[in-house]
């Protein structure tokens, strides 16, 4: 059901081969909070249009196209109130190259930041994954789940899967010790959330994070996985302040506050 079409605007593409297609539609500026900017695809031609789904989310994926076709992408916002508006990009892209990594023996490295931002990220998906065989002592069903490494430069690290796009955004991870032939579970991320922490990270130590989604059918999903450590006087950011805008910086969670220190 497409709802408020009273303002909308049509952009269209030619599909490629595999027949998925990630349609992202990003807001720059609306005229309103209560403004919901929607999406929907359709097939056919202009004169004879075939609905094939709508979105309120900012992305969807495009499943089961067929190479060569044209298909129409209908943009509006939700509401019927004249006055609404809406400035936005559209962006369709195809899905990366199915995962690699699926064992942890191909876990792809990641490098730990030294603060508290996620300057340097790993890029992974969930396409065609297969299970790895490693025994899930965490929530959700291990049955598409993929390998990441990264060596531990503090005793405390955050783990944040961000950026996910697809079918699902119900995803978990656990991090594991040891070695790939004799893994030992460390933690699980806390159900329902994307980022975990541990402070009993030893510094030097490879670590390996498992990420899966938790349905037990085979999800098309794309995600950056940031490992960063905590904010500290040593990793200050610098920045420029301007009076006429707020500085926001992102809080440590999961750290006990030092207090007032200075450098």
């Amino acid at each position: 059901n497409c709802t408020g079409t009273n303002d909308d605007v049509w952009y269209k593409f030619t599909a490629t081969a595999g027949g998925v297609q990630f349609i992202n539609v990003d807001t720059i500026e609306m005229s309103g909070a209560s403004v919901v900017l929607n999406h929907a695809l359709f097939s056919g031609t202009c004169d004879a249009l075939t609905n094939i789904y709508c979105s309120a989310n900012s992305s969807s994926i495009a499943t089961g196209l067929t190479e060569g076709e044209v298909y129409y992408i209908r943009v509006y916002t939700s509401g019927t109130a004249a006055g609404h508006f809406a400035k936005f990009t559209v962006c369709v892209k195809n899905p990366p190259l199915p995962a690699e990594n699926e064992d942890c023996i191909t876990a792809i490295p990641v490098l730990a930041n030294e603060g508290g931002n996620c300057e340097v990220y790993g890029s992974g998906n969930l396409i065609q994954a297969g299970p790895s065989n490693v025994p899930n002592g965490c929530v959700g069903n291990a049955d598409d789940d993929v390998w990441f490494s990264f060596v531990a430069t503090t005793n405390q690290h955050f783990i944040n899967l961000n950026n996910i796009e697809g079918t699902t955004t119900n995803l978990n991870h656990a991090v594991f010790t040891g070695t790939c032939t004799s893994l030992t579970q460390m933690y699980c991320a806390p159900a329902n959330t994307l980022n975990s922490t541990s402070a009993a990270f030893v510094v030097g130590q490879t670590y390996y994070v498992r990420v899966w989604s938790n349905q037990n059918t085979p999800q098309i999903v794309a995600f950056e996985i940031c490992i960063k450590s905590k904010s500290t006087c040593e990793t200050a950011e610098p920045f420029c302040y301007d009076p006429s805008e707020d500085f926001i910086f992102p809080n440590t969670t999961g750290v006990t506050s030092t207090g007032r220190i200075a450098c």
